[in-house]
Order: C-alpha cells, then sequence, then structure tokens
C-alpha cells in the first residue's frame, strides 16, 4: 500500500468531469473497525423519565481493524445493515489485512522494545489512502432545530455545485442519530437527523483534494455560511461536514446503541448505481472564480 506523499489540493478546485467507470462492477478495499475498549463506540440513547437522552460516541482505546473487500456499490450497502454501536468504518487502510488497533502511546511504547507485530494506531502515516477505487463518505447533519433536507434535495444542491456528479453512482443512508423509535408505542422520537452519501471514487489518495473542491463550490452556488461559535469564533460552514476526510477518522456508520424501551429503524440504504468519480480531474480553479 503506498503512503500518500503528495499535499491536498486546496479549496480553488472544480470538477472537470466523471469518469465513466460502472459503480456496480468497480471493485475496492474498506477498514472495518471493532471497538474492543469500550466494546460500543457509537451514539448512545436511553429513556429517562419518558425522555430521550443522547450521549456521543466513545473515544476507542482498542479494537480489531480488519480489511474487506466490496464489489459495487449495493455489495457496500447489503452489507451496512450488518453494523452495529460496536462497529465503526475507516476509509484507509492499515499495513495489513488484519491488526489490532491501540493509542499512539502504547505502540511508541511497544516500538522501543521492538514489540508492534500485529498492532497499529490511527494516525498519520499509519492509515493510509489506497492507491485505487474507495469510497468517498459525505456527511450531512442540518443545525440543530432546522428542518433537514431530504435526499433528493441534498443531491439537488451537489449537482448544482458540481453538475458532473447527476451521473455518479451513490449510496444513501440515515445517520446514527436518525430514528430512534420507542418500542412501546411505535414513535419516532428523532425522525431524520441527517444521513450520509458514498461515491465510489477512481482513487482514494484524491478524497481530500475532492471534498476541498466540493466545499469551494458549495460557496459559490450560495451554500456556504458561517457559523458563530459559543466563544464567538466564526466558523465556514456548509451543507457538509469538511472535517471528516482522513483515511484514519472513524465513521460511525453502524448506529446508534439503544437503551430499554428503544430501538432503531433506520430502513435499508438506497443504492443508485452510476459512474466512478474520476478525482484526478479535481484540478485548481481561477482564484476569481472562488471568491466571487
Amino acid at each position: 500500500m503506498d503512503a500518500e506523499t503528495k499535499k491536498p489540493r486546496q479549496a480553488d478546485a472544480a470538477i472537470k468531469n466523471i469518469a465513466q467507470a460502472d459503480t456496480s462492477k468497480t471493485a475496492f478495499d474498506l477498514s472495518v473497525v471493532t471497538a474492543l475498549k469500550p466494546t460500543k463506540i457509537g451514539k448512545r440513547f436511553s429513556l429517562r423519565d419518558g425522555k430521550l437522552e443522547k450521549q456521543p460516541g466513545g473515544a476507542m482505546i482498542r479494537g480489531e481493524c480488519e480489511r474487506r473487500s466490496f464489489t459495487g456499490l449495493t455489495d457496500f450497502a447489503e452489507f451496512l445493515p450488518t453494523l452495529d454501536a460496536h462497529h465503526a468504518l475507516m476509509y484507509g487502510l492499515a499495513p495489513a489485512d488484519e491488526m489490532k488497533l491501540i493509542t499512539k502511546e502504547k505502540y511508541q511504547k511497544r516500538a522501543k522494545h521492538g514489540n508492534t507485530t500485529g498492532v497499529c494506531y490511527r494516525g498519520k502515516g499509519m492509515i493510509e489512502w489506497c492507491t485505487g477505487p474507495s469510497l468517498w463518505m459525505i456527511d450531512y447533519d442540518p443545525e440543530p432545530g432546522a428542518k433537514p433536507m431530504n435526499r433528493k434535495e441534498f443531491l439537488t444542491y451537489l449537482v448544482k455545485a458540481v453538475p458532473e456528479l447527476a451521473g455518479a453512482g451513490y449510496v444513501w443512508f440515515p445517520s446514527s442519530s436518525s430514528h430512534i423509535i420507542n418500542s412501546k408505542t411505535g414513535e419516532d422520537l428523532t425522525g431524520l437527523r441527517g444521513f450520509r452519501v458514498w461515491f465510489l471514487v477512481n482513487d482514494a489518495r484524491g478524497i481530500p483534494g475532492a471534498g476541498e473542491a466540493l466545499l469551494a463550490r458549495l460557496w459559490l452556488v450560495g451554500q456556504g455560511y458561517i457559523k458563530v461559535s459559543k466563544s464567538g469564533a466564526m466558523l465556514k460552514r456548509t451543507l457538509v461536514d469538511g472535517a471528516v476526510w482522513q483515511p484514519e477518522r472513524l465513521d460511525f456508520a453502524g448506529g446508534a446503541a439503544c437503551g430499554r424501551g428503544l430501538h432503531q429503524d433506520r430502513g435499508t440504504p438506497i443504492v443508485v448505481e452510476g459512474n466512478v468519480v474520476d478525482v484526478s480531474a479535481f484540478v485548481p480553479a481561477d482564484a476569481e472564480e472562488v471568491t466571487a
């Protein structure tokens, strides 16, 4: 597996075309992570005095990482519902097909004694983008209290920003905070709280640059805004989360851990086969166009 050696392209990039490869036949690899300590790393929901409470997912201290191969988006979509709060995905790959994940500190202590066989940590230089096809995950979470877009509305904005994406295949699935159900009454206590869209790209190493290009293009079509943090900082935001495109980043795609009286029903992932995104076509745009 080749390490990433190129600096990610800057945000002033435009997508020029989409490769015509078929997403239903393209093979790709991902990393499936199983948490061992703690054993559940997804969000947690519980009922207390009849009110829904949410706890964020925990940091993983120890786990297992397995490289898994897929052929086409449908294959991946059929796998998604088998994941739960014990699991996460990484879109980069470890040095071997099966490895134990430990903290960087523990890895460094073991390295002093030459005892790092079969173990790695999640960090730069350890988990790397592959040189072939992979999934580009787009994460959409509306602002608290805002009505979320539906799938078609969201994709319309993406295509408006990047018209060439109209022919790209994708998988769509609600987020791990969505559709938490009261098992007794059948009431959907959260509804749709966001979702993920996965595009299949021809070269995983281009994902950071593709992400920066998408963010820039969303601003150009009026889908960027400034959010003021609690500390008063001015934060740039768009429809998508721009902080998720690192190879070692955990994607808690397995859903939530539900307490007594609750369950989650996110339905079946939606698959639209189409073209593979050619990230080599992400090239710099004129600065005037990006800042206009």
